[in-house]
């Protein structure tokens, strides 16, 4: 409707009028001033016509030109649903004598910052009070992890992200450890804080580039990656590792006050080679 009503009055009634009157108010001064023989006068009005067409044009051009320019303005303005989902790389380490499998995180606050194509760029981020409890591994977007997006074509989205152990809750990441003996050892690794700022993300293909569509919901899978953790522990440092006893097993349990030898290099690296693929 609004589209309609603006093309009409540029291409009806609005730049005829405006003609017609410049027309009339120009031959008024014209005739009086110069007084041209028929000749010239029928030439000089011809000139003027074509002139006086061609502005009508220019100004029936701008209006779709201004048409056009708001509604493709408001298609980019329409959103998408962003999901985020936070995983592990579950590929072996020492040899296939590690192995982790899942855990809990505990979401502190996301942020998002994306630059697009059509339009302003995107940014939003949400905090959580009192912490967002997260289970690795899951394919199911938690709904409070769900958000409106704009949709269109982004040539960087990066994303900060930050957990923190609140209320006796830590980030507890499990799997098993097979010593040199072949004794399979439960481990548990609690970590206070993960964050990482400023992580640029990618589509399925490795690229940059991604494509936000309305109606089709997609999902940021923010994966961490265990095998670059314990890049440079070796496992003589794991047999070597101090046993705790969790819920009456005996458990290789890495933590701010147990094995600190290794928390302190997992802690420098858990934050490191994390993976953001937008799909």
């Amino acid at each position: 409707m609004v589209q309609n009503e603006v093309v009409n009055v540029w291409g009806g009634h609005l730049v005829s009028d405006m003609m017609s009157m410049l027309f009339k108010k120009f031959k008024m001064i014209f005739l009086h001033s110069f007084q041209p023989n028929g000749v010239e006068f029928h030439l000089i009005i011809m000139m003027l016509v074509r002139i006086m067409k061609k502005a009508g044009i220019i100004l029936l051009a701008l209006g779709f030109a201004f048409v056009l320019f708001g509604c493709n303005k408001s298609k980019w303005k329409k959103p998408t649903e962003l999901g985020f989902t936070v995983n592990l790389n579950t590929t072996e380490i020492m040899n296939g004598n590690l192995v982790f499998s899942g855990g809990q995180i505990l979401f502190e606050s996301v942020h998002f910052d994306g630059q697009r194509i059509q339009g302003d760029d995107v940014y939003f981020e949400s905090e959580f009070e009192n912490g967002l409890l997260v289970d690795l591994n899951s394919s199911q977007v938690n709904s409070q992890l769900k958000f409106d997006v704009p949709q269109g074509t982004y040539t960087a989205a990066r994303i900060d992200f930050s957990t923190e152990g609140i209320g006796g809750q830590q980030n507890r990441i499990v799997g098993s450890y097979t010593n040199t003996g072949g004794t399979v050892l439960p481990v548990i690794v609690e970590v206070e804080i993960i964050e990482f700022y400023d992580k640029l993300a990618k589509n399925s293909q490795g690229e940059v580039e991604i494509d936000l569509v309305e109606g089709v919901p997609a999902t940021a899978k923010v994966t961490f990656d265990p095998s670059y953790w314990f890049q440079t522990i070796s496992m003589s440092q794991m047999d070597d590792a101090q046993l705790t006893e969790v819920a009456g097993v005996q458990t290789l349990l890495i933590s701010p006050n147990v094995n600190t030898d290794i928390y302190d290099i997992l802690v420098e690296r858990i934050g490191s080679n994390v993976q953001i693929i937008i799909e």
